[in-house]
Formats: structure tokens, C-alpha cells, sequence
């Protein structure tokens, strides 16, 4: 004969309306431990980072700018899971109104505590840019951009009247290009373009004025618009070892009323026109076709494209041509240069 257990004794003689509550009551409990496990899950699976590409995105918090409508940007944006816990985190953390104002770079590998942690600390994020030499001025926008700032930003800073003595020979109708000077730059995202188009002014004026290369421009006949845009010609036509002695030829050339001949002008005109480049390309740009400087630069300048400008080397050459081997070879006159292109440059000299 099989005894039954306390237990069981008991709930078969519980009441059957007790039997109901009893499984009710173990219902609810279980729901309530399901419940607490799930939510504590949910809760710390939206503090783990979205995803684990660490490239960063600039996020700016705009002062006035809400825990609500911040969680949601955040969340539009890829960079956290869910909008309410962090609320929820914000609240907990004492920090729903310690948000501040600025730019930050954010990565979606970052867990949501660490992300908060950044929107706390009003510390501004710099970023560095690298201006690179030879470029024009729609590279160095897009490079801009690329940084941080906004595309409508960067294009009212290049757009804007300045004030600057770099800029006193410039054309009012001009734009800046080849006056962003190339270089280094670390850039506080909270600043503005505009500010940081003037740091670029200022390096690239302090750079002329250390060199004492004003004097020396004047002397060639040059005011400060016309040597930015002979030194971006040669700048686009060869290296630094031989920037000096394509200064003379080019210089010698004004002198003569000679067609400068270079070949990146016409290139430059033709990628502004959207065209292909060719010699005979229609364009004032063109120093094939048209005597004296072309309409503006062509591109930015570094340095030693102004100094030997301002320190051109003692020659009479008034020709040069870059072979396929990548040296330049200079000529005084055209029997001597047609001869060292047709000996020098194939490749190259298709055009």
C-alpha cells in the first residue's frame, strides 16, 4: 500500500476553489519571474553597443535639445538600441540634465553608458584635417565636410566676405580658390568654418610674410593674387626640387609675352567644365592658347611654390618638359626642347 506525501494529502483534501487560487497564485509568480528575467534582460541587452564598427559619427546636441528628442536622434542614427532606456539610464545616472551643448564622435561600438558619458562632459571633439597641397578648392570642401561640418556651413564660409590682408588683391568676385592654405589642421568641431578658413588665411599669410616673399613678388612685378596663381601653376606642373626653376621659365615667359604652355591649366579648365582636356580647349584658362596668367589659381599652394616663386633660380631656359622617367628636362630654345620631348616624353606627351 503507497502512502501519500503531506502534501499531496493535503490538496486532496483542499477545497477545490482553494486548488484554483493555489494554481493561480503559482501562475502569477512564474509570470512575475518571467517577467523581472525579461525585462532585465531587455533592459541590459539596449545598454550593449549596436554594432561593432568603430568608425565615428559626428553627433551634435543643439542647446535646447531635449533627453526625448536627443534618445531618438541617437536611436535614428545608429548609435544606440532603444531611446527609452536610455531615459531610463539618464534618470537613474542623475544626468537627465546634464546633456550639453556641442559635437561629439560617436561610434555604434560603444556601449550606451559610455556614450552618455561623452554627452555629459561638454568636452569638444577635435578632429584632425590634412589639407593636402596641389588641390582645388572643391577637394578641400569635400575634405571639410568630411571632417564634421555641415555642407551648408562649409559653403557660407567659403561664400563669405572677408576681411584678411591675404585677400587684399583678390578679386572681389573671385573665389577662394588656392587659398586654403595646405597643412595640418586639428579643428574643434564646435568652432565654425568660418573660423577655420581664417586659421588657413592667417598659416598661409604668416608663411609669406616669414619668408620675406612680398618684396620679392612685387619685384617680379606680382601683387599677392597674381603670385598665389602663378605658384599654383607650378605647383600642378612639377616637385619641390625644380619649383625655383620653373619659376624663371614661367616668369621669363611674362616677360616675353610668351604663352606660359602649361598643361594643368587646360586640365584644370576642363574639369571645371566637365569637358575632356585637350591643348585647344576654349577656356581663358588655357596658357596654351592665351598670353599672361590665367584667371585665378588652379589650386591650393604650399610652400615651396611661393619661395621659388619669390626665389626663382638664375636661368635663361624657357622651355621644360617632364619625361616618362619623371625628371624635367629645361631647354632654352624650341628646336632644344622638341628634341628632349621627342626623346624624353612618349608616354606622357600624347595629348
Amino acid at each position: 500500500m503507497q502512502l501519500q506525501s503531506n502534501s499531496s494529502a493535503l490538496k486532496a483534501h483542499m477545497p477545490r476553489g482553494r486548488k484554483v487560487w493555489w494554481y493561480s497564485a503559482a501562475g502569477v509568480l512564474a509570470f512575475f519571474c518571467l517577467l523581472v528575467i525579461g525585462t532585465f534582460w531587455w533592459y541590459n541587452h539596449n545598454l550593449t553597443p549596436v554594432d561593432s564598427d568603430a568608425s565615428a559619427k559626428l553627433f551634435r546636441v543643439e542647446a535646447g535639445d531635449t533627453a526625448d528628442s536627443i534618445g531618438r536622434r541617437l536611436v535614428t542614427e545608429g548609435l544606440i538600441r532603444n531611446d527609452v532606456v536610455f531615459k531610463i539610464v539618464l534618470r537613474l545616472e542623475g544626468k537627465a540634465s546634464t546633456i550639453k551643448a556641442g559635437a561629439y564622435q560617436l561610434s555604434a561600438a560603444e556601449n550606451m553608458h559610455a556614450i552618455i558619458a561623452k554627452l555629459v562632459s561638454g568636452k569638444p571633439n577635435t578632429v584632425r584635417l590634412q589639407l593636402s597641397p596641389g588641390i582645388t578648392l572643391k577637394t578641400a570642401r569635400e575634405q571639410i565636410i568630411k571632417a564634421g561640418f555641415s555642407a551648408e556651413a562649409v559653403d557660407a564660409a567659403l561664400a563669405k566676405k572677408y576681411n584678411h590682408p591675404l585677400l587684399k588683391d583678390k578679386p572681389a568676385e573671385a573665389s577662394l580658390e588656392g587659398y586654403l592654405f595646405p597643412d595640418t589642421y586639428f579643428v574643434n568641431l564646435d568652432e565654425s568654418p568660418e573660423t577655420l578658413v581664417v586659421r588657413m588665411f592667417d598659416t598661409l599669410y604668416q608663411k609669406i610674410q616669414n619668408g620675406n616673399l612680398l618684396p620679392a613678388f612685387s619685384a617680379e612685378g606680382l601683387n599677392m593674387h597674381q603670385a598665389i596663381i602663378l605658384a599654383s601653376v607650378i605647383e600642378k606642373e612639377v616637385g619641390p626640387s625644380d619649383r625655383a626653376h620653373v619659376a624663371q621659365v614661367f616668369l621669363s615667359r611674362l616677360r616675353m609675352e610668351m604663352p606660359l604652355g602649361s598643361d594643368a591649366t587646360f586640365a584644370y579648365a576642363a574639369a571645371q567644365l566637365g569637358v575632356a582636356a585637350t591643348p585647344d580647349l576654349n577656356s581663358p584658362y588655357n596658357t596654351r592658347l592665351v598670353t599672361g596668367l590665367p584667371p585665378g589659381p588652379i589650386s591650393n599652394v604650399s610652400y615651396s611654390s611661393l619661395e621659388g616663386l619669390g626665389r626663382p633660380t638664375a636661368t635663361e631656359d624657357l622651355y621644360f618638359v617632364s619625361g616618362d622617367d619623371g625628371i624635367n628636362y629645361f631647354s632654352k630654345t624650341l628646336p632644344e626642347h622638341e628634341a628632349n620631348t621627342a626623346k624624353y616624353c612618349h608616354l606622357k606627351c600624347q595629348l
